[in-house]
């Protein structure tokens, strides 16, 4: 049995979820307060904003590719 495919949630391309994430991760990382702390957690952060993109591709375009704990 395969899935229904669903439309977005709202309209937004995979492209536009990334750079989204990219550029959020790009402000954190200058940040006085957010920085430093998302640093002592985070030691790749390709993979990180990789794996949060997805949730997000998957949360609003229901991509179900993604699998794990943001």
């Amino acid at each position: 049995m395969t899935r229904p495919t669903l439309p977005p949630r709202f309209p937004a391309t995979p492209e536009q979820i990334n750079a989204q994430v990219r550029a959020f991760y790009a402000r954190v990382r200058q940040d006085a307060v957010l920085g430093p702390v998302f640093a002592n957690h985070v030691t790749d952060w390709s993979a990180h904003e990789e794996k949060i993109a997805s949730f997000w591709r998957n949360a609003i375009l229901f991509e179900r590719s993604y699998d794990g704990n943001p």
